[in-house]
């Protein structure tokens, strides 16, 4: 399989086959494996927040990080949000959607991800050998 590794050919007829030895976690800030959140609609209610920590490790880094926001979602006026539904599916609200993280020079970094499956680079988010930062 291609994406399983890296070919290295030699002068010979042997094919060497390197695995990649990427690793990536991401786990809640609060451990909770179950993460649910409650909240009210309206532009002056807080939003409603689910923090994660992202670490990669491996000898190698990756080529890209991208991370993409899925799940129920309406597009008004040309632009994509998140969709809610009640239980009875008598009240549909569309709400926006980021991604936010620190950059690598210290620089908060904020973009619109509203269920669109649209994919955002995280490359330049905080990262170092083990731990890439909070998104």
């Amino acid at each position: 399989m291609p994406q399983s590794g890296y070919y290295e050919f030699t002068p010979s007829n042997t094919l060497i086959l390197k695995p990649r030895d990427y690793g990536i976690s991401i786990i809640p800030t609060d451990f909770n494996p179950h993460q649910s959140k409650t909240g009210k609609v309206g532009n002056e209610e807080p939003p409603i927040e689910f923090n994660y920590i992202v670490t990669t490790s491996g000898p190698r880094q990756a080529d890209s990080i991208t991370a993409s926001v899925e799940g129920p979602q309406t597009t008004l006026k040309g632009q994509s949000y998140c969709l809610f539904s009640s239980s009875d599916n008598r009240l549909n609200v569309p709400f926006p959607a980021y991604l936010s993280f620190k950059n690598s020079d210290g620089t908060d970094a904020k973009y619109r991800a509203s269920c669109d499956s649209h994919e955002i680079s995280l490359k330049k988010c905080v990262m170092d050998r083990n731990t890439m930062g909070q998104t």
